[in-house]
C-alpha cells in the first residue's frame, strides 16, 4: 500500500495547547530505557540488561528521513508489555478530554503495539511518578516492514501527570524470538488522523478489531429489498469492520432508495454513507441518511430513505452501513463502537445508465450480435441477455469468448480497492451447434468488452 507522511504544517493544525515532539536527533527528551508491567521481570529484577538506545536512523525512506531513531529489542523473556520507555522533558498533564500519541513505528512482525503512560495524580501527595496511569492500543493498524504512524488515544481523570511513555512494540503472550523494533518522530496533539497514510475508506480502529460482545449482531444490510449478509453465525466473535465487494447494489441517478439494516441491538443508530465523487474517503458530505438521536433509549436503527445524486455519474461506488450510537464519524467511535456492539459493513453500489456500451477485441475471426451486426459501441439495455455468434476466420476455431463487464475496461481494474470489472470466461461447450451463445443479464451489468478465443484448426 502506498504511505506517505504529512507534513509538519499539516500536523500543527490539530495541535491542542499542549504539544511535545520527541524526534531522537536532539536531546528532547531525559532518558530512555525499557519498562516492563510485569513486577517479576527479569528486566525489574536486574537479572537483564536491556537492548536499547538511540542509533543512526539505517531506515530513511520518504516517510523518515530522520539522523536517528530509538532500537529497543524486544525479549521473549520480558511480558507482553515490556517495551521502550521515553522520560519526558516537561511533564504532559493529561485529562477526561482525549489527546493523541503519534509515534512512528518500524518493526520486521506485523502484531499489536501498546502505548502505556507513567505518572502521578497532582492531588495525591507522595504518589510515585511511574503508576501506571493508562494503556491503550492504537486506533489503526501497524504492519511490519515499513514506517507507520500508530496513534494512540489518550484520556483519565483529570489532573494526572505523565513523566514516560512507554512503547510496546508487541503486546504477543506467545513471543518466542527477540528482534528489534525501532520508535521516532513522537507528537502528542489533538489530531486522530496518522501523519503516514491510511489507505482507502479508514476506520477508526485498527482492522484486526473484534466485536465483543454476543447479544449484538449486525446481521444484514439491504437496499430496496435487496439484501447483503452480514454476520450470519450464532454465539462467535465477528469482526467489526468487513466489506462485502463481490455483488454491488444497482441503482439508477435519480432513485430514491431506502437502506435497511438487520441489528438485533437497541439503544444504537444507523448511518449510510456514498462515497459520490469516488476518491476513497467519506467526507462529510457524503452522509447519505441516518437516524438522529432523541433521548437515551433510541433504538431507530433503519434509517430514512435517501435519493441517489442525478448527476452522478454511471460507475462502481462504495457504500458504507455502519451502527455506532450518536456518532456521524463514518470511521466509527474508537471510544465506544466496540463495547456498544456495533458495527461497519462496505459493499459496492453500482449506480448504472438504461443501457451499456459494448465493444469488441478480436483477432482471427469476429464475435457479431446474432443477427450478424458488428459490436463496434453498440448500445444495449442494462440487465438484459445478450446474444453474441461467433465467426472465425479461415483456419480458425474458437475454445469460447472472455467478457469482460463494468466500468473503466480499459483501465485499471480497481479505484480506491474498490473492483471495477470483472473478466469472465464462457467455454465453447455452452455455445449452441449455430456458433451463437447468450451472454447472461448478470455480466451485463456494465460496459462490454467482448474478446472471442479464436484458435488455429492447425494440429
Amino acid at each position: 500500500m502506498k504511505r506517505y507522511i504529512l507534513t509538519a504544517a499539516a500536523v500543527v493544525l490539530g495541535c491542542s495547547a499542549y504539544d511535545q515532539s520527541i524526534s531522537f536527533d536532539t536531546p528532547d527528551y531525559k532518558l530512555v530505557g525499557v519498562y516492563d508491567t510485569w513486577v517479576k521481570s527479569p528486566f525489574r529484577t536486574g537479572a537483564l540488561e536491556p537492548n536499547v538506545g538511540v542509533v543512526e536512523n539505517h531506515l530513511k525512506d520518504s516517510i523518515n528521513s530522520s539522523s536517528h531513531i530509538l532500537g529497543v529489542q524486544r525479549s521473549r523473556y520480558g511480558s507482553n508489555t515490556f517495551g521502550a520507555e521515553i522520560m519526558l522533558n516537561e511533564a504532559w498533564r493529561i485529562g477526561s478530554e482525549v489527546q493523541y500519541v503519534h509515534v512512528l513505528l518500524h518493526k520486521p512482525i506485523e502484531s499489536r503495539v501498546m502505548l502505556i503512560g507513567l505518572g502521578n495524580r497532582a492531588d495525591r501527595l507522595g504518589q510515585s511518578p511511574r503508576v501506571e496511569q493508562f494503556w491503550v492500543y492504537p486506533v489503526n493498524d501497524v504492519p511490519a516492514g515499513e514506517w507507520i504512524d500508530a496513534v494512540f488515544p489518550v484520556k483519565a481523570n483529570d489532573g494526572v501527570d505523565i513523566y514516560s511513555l512507554v512503547v510496546a512494540p508487541d503486546v504477543r503472550s506467545d513471543c518466542r524470538e527477540d528482534f528489534v523494533a525501532y520508535i521516532d518522530n513522537i507528537e502528542i496533539n489533538s489530531d486522530r488522523t496518522p501523519r503516514t497514510g491510511i489507505g482507502d475508506y479508514p476506520i477508526n480502529l485498527p482492522g484486526q478489531t473484534m466485536i465483543m460482545r454476543y447479544d449484538r449482531r449486525l446481521r444484514h444490510v439491504s437496499l430496496d429489498g435487496d439484501t447483503v449478509p452480514v454476520h450470519t453465525v450464532r454465539d462467535a466473535l465477528v469482526p467489526l469492520y468487513i466489506s462485502l465487494l463481490d455483488n454491488p447494489l444497482q441503482v439508477v441517478p435519480g432513485q430514491t432508495v431506502k437502506p435497511g439494516l438487520d441489528y438485533n441491538g437497541t439503544w444504537m443508530h444507523s448511518y449510510v454513507y456514498l462515497d459520490k465523487n469516488n476518491d476513497g474517503t467519506f467526507s462529510s458530505d457524503e452522509l447519505m441518511t441516518y437516524t438522529p438521536k432523541v433521548n437515551n433509549a433510541d433504538s431507530p436503527c433503519n434509517p430514512p430513505a435517501f435519493t441517489v445524486p442525478s448527476d452522478i455519474t454511471p460507475g462502481i461506488y462504495r457504500m458504507r452501513y455502519k451502527v455506532d450510537w450518536d456518532n456521524n464519524d463514518p470511521g466509527g467511535d474508537s471510544e465506544s463502537i466496540v463495547k456498544n456492539g456495533g458495527s461497519i459493513v462496505d459493499v459496492l453500489l453500482n449506480v448504472h445508465a438504461s443501457e451499456v456500451t459494448v465493444n469488441n477485441d478480436n483477432r482471427n475471426g469476429e464475435v457479431l450480435t446474432a443477427d450478424g451486426r458488428s459490436l463496434d459501441n453498440i448500445k444495449v439495455p442494462f440487465g438484459k441477455d445478450l446474444k453474441v455468434k461467433m465467426v472465425p476466420s479461415n483456419g480458425f476455431t474458437y475454445s469460447g469468448v472472455k467478457v469482460r463487464h463494468g466500468y473503466n475496461l480499459n483501465g485499471e481494474p480497481k479505484v480506491h480497492s474498490n473492483p471495477q470489472y470483472r473478466e469472465e470466461i464462457i467455454p465453447a461447450s455452452a455455445f449452441a451447434s449455430d456458433h451463437t451463445v447468450t451472454i447472461p443479464a448478470s455480466m451485463v451489468d456494465g460496459n462490454l468488452l467482448i474478446e472471442g478465443l479464436f484458435i488455429s484448426n492447425n494440429k
